[in-house]
């Protein structure tokens, strides 16, 4: 009960004094690479992905082509 009502009070503050936006900005420059390495398999899952789309959009086209040239 005590940290909700901390939670609460500092919440205030910070909405009506700004008083936590050095921390606040400290901390998202601390915790940037973690943030990174966390997203990173997203990241590379969507790179494949795209990957792997390009690679089956050519191999389309190229089958198109080449029915086109006959």
């Amino acid at each position: 009960m005590v940290a909700g009502l901390l939670s609460i009070s500092l919440m205030v503050l910070d909405h009506r004094y700004n008083t936590l936006e050095s921390l606040r900005a400290t901390l998202s420059v601390a915790l940037y690479p973690v943030q990174y390495l966390a997203s990173l398999p997203a990241s590379l899952g969507e790179s494949a992905s795209e990957a792997f789309t390009s690679r089956s959009e050519l191999e389309a086209d190229r089958l198109r082509l080449h029915a086109e040239n006959l």
